[in-house]
């Protein structure tokens, strides 16, 4: 499980404009995948983190397996699929 920066018990980084975008968010994410060494996880979001995990499956989608989104919409990103 991720906390989105300075979510639940996370701790704020300190270029806090970028951190607390769904971009932002996204990049945490995929920079945990990499430091975990995971081989294409599977990713669930709801509400805020469906627009991440959406995110990345746009963006970075030869990173993850499979994306399961709960209780959230496209976020205008259909537009990128």
């Amino acid at each position: 499980m991720n906390d989105c920066t300075s979510t639940g018990m996370s701790v704020p980084e300190t270029d806090q404009a970028q951190a607390q975008t769904v971009d932002g968010f996204a990049l945490s994410t995929v920079q945990l995948i990499r430091a975990l060494e995971l081989d294409q996880p599977d990713i669930l979001g709801t509400s805020l983190g469906g627009y991440v995990a959406l995110t990345i499956a746009v963006d970075y989608g030869d990173m993850v397996n499979h994306v399961v989104l709960a209780d959230t919409s496209s976020g205008g990103l259909l537009g990128k699929l």
